[in-house]
């Protein structure tokens, strides 16, 4: 089966540049075109069926500062995302699963450099490879029986609190996961210390918000409304309260792994 390539990168091309108007950088921007389609190409399998299957995990890398400029918004990536499948079916190429672009700060690159990768599995020892300042100096303490913490998730899943450090995030390696499209991979932490909770965002794509204002890290206190690029979480405690339970029937999977 004979796939046009070109004409393929020409169309993603030709979408980056009427929505990247408001953008700075446009010509770096472009280069994203080449990048996701050459990768696209470099790993298309043919199944026995002769048709194409292209991966469907890209992630785009590039410089912090870039990044931030850019403000490549989760909402305009995923807007890239769907013109990419269109796309992609229009030249009879179909992918392993629903597509997934995200992007990912790479220090190491210039600010002149964009690269595109196919993700791969990383062992969840990966986790903590963000490195999280804390505010004190302190040992983490197990979470005191006599008191119930929880998050209240999308108004309608409450997530009980009872690990020192809970990694929050899309991936499925995180303690808790959201199945939510704005939140990264690997988005937020909480860890316990001095009998508070610390939350420190993890150099996610939205941002993390605490009561409408983006923290790098933050101590909460109940009642604190939580935004993981949009999608919202209380933070309570409680000493009477009897049960707590995660509604996996939700729009939205949450996963707690024990």
């Amino acid at each position: 089966m004979s796939i046009s390539f070109e004409k393929l990168e020409d169309r993603v091309q030709e979408w980056i540049e009427k929505n990247a108007d408001r953008l700075v950088g446009k010509p770096l921007l472009n280069e994203l075109a080449h990048s996701l389609v050459a990768t696209m190409k470099a790993h298309i399998k043919i199944s026995l069926n002769g048709s194409c299957i292209a991966p469907s995990h890209y992630v785009i890398q590039i410089h912090p500062d870039f990044a931030k400029k850019q403000q490549l918004t989760e909402d305009w990536i995923h807007r890239l995302t769907i013109m990419l499948s269109q796309v992609a079916v229009e030249n009879n190429i179909t992918f392993e699963n629903e597509p997934l672009i995200e992007v990912e700060a790479d220090p190491s690159l210039g600010h002149d450099k964009i690269k595109v990768s196919i993700w791969n599995k990383r062992p969840i020892e990966d986790t903590a490879r963000i490195s999280v300042p804390v505010l004190a100096k302190s040992e983490d303490h197990k979470n005191p029986d006599t008191k119930k913490i929880f998050l209240v998730l999308n108004g309608k899943i409450v997530f009980p609190l009872s690990h020192s450090v809970i990694n929050i995030g899309r991936h499925p390696d995180n303690l808790l996961v959201i199945s939510d499209p704005r939140v990264s991979r690997h988005h937020a932490q909480l860890r316990w210390i001095d009998n508070q909770y610390l939350l420190s965002d993890l150099n996610s794509s939205g941002g993390t918000f605490v009561n409408a204002k983006q923290i790098v890290q933050q101590i909460l206190i109940p009642g604190d409304v939580i935004s993981l690029a949009g999608f919202p979480i209380i933070y309570e405690e409680s000493s009477d309260i009897e049960e707590i339970s995660s509604d996996q029937g939700s729009s939205e999977k949450v996963d707690s792994k024990k």
